[in-house]
C-alpha cells in the first residue's frame, strides 16, 4: 500500500530528486545492508512477523500479543522507508531488462494473486515448508527470491501486461487525483 500511494500521488521526478540526495543515499546504503542482513542471517529471529508485513492478514493471524493498527502502520513505515532506501541505491542510468520491466509493473501486479492461488491450491506451500525444513530456511529462501525474480520478469513481458495498458485506456481521462 505505500509503495502504491506514492506512486499514485508522486511523481518519477519528485522521488529521483529526494532519493538523490546525499542525506538520503549514505543511510540507504546501510539500512539496506542492515535489512537484508537482518532477513537473512537472523530470518528465525523475524520470519513470525512476515504476516504483518503483507497487509492481507488479519491481525490475529499475527503471532503478536494486542497485534493491531499501531503495529500494520509500524510495518508500513518500515516498508515505506527501506523501499526509499533501495530507490536511493537504483542507478540513474537506463538498464535494459529492469528498465523494460518497470514500465510493466501492471502486469506483475494483476498477475502475482492468480499465480499465487495456483500454487496455494496445487500444495506448492505445504511442500515448501517441507522443503525449508529440509534444506534450512535460508536456501529455502534464497531459492524462493530467485523464483520470484524469475517470475517477475516472465511477468513483466509485454505479452502480460498490454491487455492490461488497453484496459486502462478508457479511464484515462477521469482523474481521482
Amino acid at each position: 500500500l505505500p509503495v502504491d500511494l506514492a506512486g499514485y500521488y508522486l511523481t518519477p521526478q519528485q522521488i529521483m530528486d529526494f532519493c538523490s540526495k546525499n542525506y538520503v543515499r549514505i543511510p540507504a546504503w546501510i539500512l539496506t545492508a542492515a535489512y537484508f542482513a537482518l532477513c537473512f542471517i537472523n530470518v528465525d529471529s523475524i520470519y513470525w512477523l512476515r504476516r504483518l508485513f503483507t497487509g492481507r492478514n488479519a491481525y490475529s493471524a499475527v503471532a503478536l500479543e494486542g497485534c493491531g493498527f499501531p503495529h500494520r502502520l509500524l510495518a508500513y513505515a518500515i516498508s515505506a522507508v527501506v523501499c526509499i532506501a533501495i530507490f536511493a541505491l537504483v542507478p540513474d542510468k537506463k538498464i535494459p531488462l529492469i528498465t523494460k520491466g518497470g514500465g510493466n509493473t501492471i502486469g506483475i501486479f494483476f498477475w502475482h494473486n492468480p499465480i499465487r492461488y495456483v500454487l496455494l491450491y496445487t500444495g506448492f506451500f505445504p511442500w515448501y515448508d517441507g522443503f525449508m525444513s529440509d534444506v534450512g530456511k535460508k536456501t529455502a529462501g534464497s531459492i524462493l527470491l530467485l523464483m520470484c525474480l524469475v517470475i517477475c520478469v516472465i511477468l513483466s513481458m509485454d505479452i502480460f501486461s498490454s491487455p492490461l495498458k488497453s484496459l486502462k485506456k478508457p479511464l484515462a481521462g477521469l482523474s481521482l487525483r
